[in-house]
């Protein structure tokens, strides 16, 4: 059988690389078009019915289960992905076949022969579902500095420039390694959410960066004094309250 085919990725690169490898399968593949992002790619399915598409999972403007999800007709479908096999077991159980970027010749000619066995023009599957699933698999973003106000200007403050957040008063000051210090209009229960794994609360009013710890000196009522290497040998006296956290985290 003769599928005739849309290649539809938002790169240009990967569309020419499946354009050539298709190419060399002309008995099994026509391509009838091409597709740069979501929005274009729905409108060349519904106007142009191909049989299969090669369909880009991650488009800046839909996802391809977006796509799916958006169309009154529905092809047979080769998801091509740059995702890692841990997101791509997902789609196989809905017996969906795939090809991971970059994709290879050899590869294709096994899609091939999966798309001759399908006894069906399309196999049933819920898009909206693969849609949310998709959602799920995607990695999380990890936050990586915190924002200040500076007169008309915001500041990304990296964590690794900051030594440790104090709170004053109704403000929070914010030192960097470079002896800067910054307000910020959050309290210091919010920052604490902000910020990554490496910074540690040793009291109700400060919090410090694990990665400038220098020394810790037992003080009076197991408490601690920490010095920080941050050029100005800044010393922080804990409370007792975080004693034993500070004693895991540090190895005492």
């Amino acid at each position: 059988m003769t599928y005739s085919v849309l290649i539809i990725d938002d790169e240009s690169a990967a569309r020419l690389r499946m354009r050539q490898l298709i190419g060399a399968y002309s008995t099994d593949f026509i391509i009838i078009g091409e597709a740069h992002n979501g929005i274009n790619a729905i409108q060349q399915i519904e106007n142009l019915r191909p049989d299969l598409v090669f369909l880009d999972i991650q488009m800046p403007d839909k996802n391809g289960f977006e796509v799916l999800a958006a169309l009154s007709y529905q092809p047979m479908v080769v998801f091509t992905t740059a995702y890692e096999q841990y997101a791509i077991q997902a789609f196989e159980v809905h017996s969906v076949d795939y090809l991971v970027k970059p994709v290879e010749s050899a590869r294709l000619s096994k899609t091939i022969q999966k798309l001759n066995n399908f006894h069906s023009p399309a196999p049933e599957l819920d898009y909206k579902n693969l849609a949310n699933l998709f959602q799920q698999l995607q990695p999380k973003k990890e936050p990586f500095s915190l924002t200040v106000k500076k007169g008309d200007r915001i500041l990304l403050l990296r964590f690794e420039e900051i030594t440790y957040l104090q709170a004053e008063d109704k403000y929070v000051t914010i030192h960097t390694v470079d002896g800067a210090k910054h307000i910020s209009d959050l309290t210091l229960n919010e920052l604490v959410e902000k910020l990554g794994p490496n910074f540690m609360r040793v009291h109700r009013s400060t919090i410090i960066n694990q990665d400038f710890i220098l020394e810790a000196k037992r003080f009076f009522k197991g408490r601690f004094i920490i010095t920080l290497r941050d050029g100005q040998g800044t010393n922080l006296r804990t409370s007792a309250a975080y004693s034993e956290e500070i004693k895991q985290t540090l190895g005492i």
